[in-house]
């Protein structure tokens, strides 16, 4: 029985629009057969600097956003955070 090639999906998470663009962009160029697809949340970082670190609940939205992109189908989950668990 012959493999099916499914297109590859990779979820980018991001906590601003700033760098949508910019990282679809290079996704194009370096892995053009992929899929990307974008989470965005831009209240994470705001929590992060008002609270001096992440906090709990920041966590747990990171968390959901993982699991959510794992029912999209994401075979990768791509984002830019620091964070110390």
């Amino acid at each position: 029985m012959a493999k099916e090639n499914k297109q590859k999906t990779v979820v980018i998470i991001h906590t601003s629009n700033v760098s949508v663009k910019d990282l679809n962009n290079l996704f194009a160029e370096l892995a053009p057969d992929v899929c990307v697809k974008n989470i965005i949340d831009d209240s994470l970082l705001a929590e992060v600097l008002d609270n001096g670190g992440v906090t709990t609940a920041v966590k747990k939205r990171i968390c959901a956003y993982a699991l959510q992109a794992e029912v999209a189908g994401a075979d990768l989950i791509f984002d830019q955070r620091r964070m110390k668990c």
